[in-house]
């Protein structure tokens, strides 16, 4: 797409968008997300870098190389793999060994779609503060979450976030995520 991915658009435009532009935003990467969870898929890999701009400045989502039908993936059947950026990951998908990992969900796309939000709030990347992997795996083997403490997110959306990042698999649906970002855009 014309302007790149989230991430380098984020980069490159963050300090010339409204409130309201990244509300827009997110509204159509979690619209996207909420119409594959509807048709029982899984996207498996959200992050910054799979969600292309337009040269509308629209959002598309992209990268379903990991996505999963529902129907055709049980506990029995569907091997837990997961490859994507320990930046957005959810906890249950990030473990030492394969057979310790956990398959995609609908609630595991919820924690990276947090994870996109807070993206999209700050201008900066999940764990913006760390550069090495292993020292983001041991943050998150801390429980640490994505957002550092200094965030210029504002305050109001923070117990949010904290609800899609739950350590627990228990987290907001999809269409929870959709109306909460919709109220919270700006007229």
């Amino acid at each position: 797409m014309e302007r790149g991915s989230l991430t380098n658009y984020l980069s490159l435009e963050f300090s010339n968008l409204l409130d309201r532009d990244k509300f827009i935003l997110l509204e159509q990467i979690t619209t996207a997300i909420q119409y594959l969870h509807d048709e029982h898929v899984i996207h498996g890999n959200l992050t910054g870098h799979n969600i292309l701009i337009d040269s509308r400045g629209n959002a598309h989502v992209t990268d379903f190389g990991l996505s999963t039908i529902l129907a055709e993936c049980d506990s029995s059947s569907c091997e837990a793999y997961y490859s994507g950026s320990i930046r957005w990951a959810a906890p249950e998908l990030i473990h030492l060994t394969d057979e310790e990992a956990g398959k995609p969900t609908t609630c595991s796309d919820v924690y990276s779609l947090g994870s996109v939000i807070l993206q999209v709030l700050s201008g900066k990347l999940p764990y913006h503060w760390l550069e090495d992997p292993l020292h983001i795996m041991a943050a998150r083997h801390k429980g640490m979450q994505p957002m550092a403490t200094d965030s210029s997110v504002d305050r109001h959306h923070v117990p949010f976030l904290q609800e899609c990042w739950s350590w627990s698999p228990d987290r907001p649906t999809i269409d929870h995520v959709l109306s909460y970002v919709r109220s919270a855009l700006p007229p």
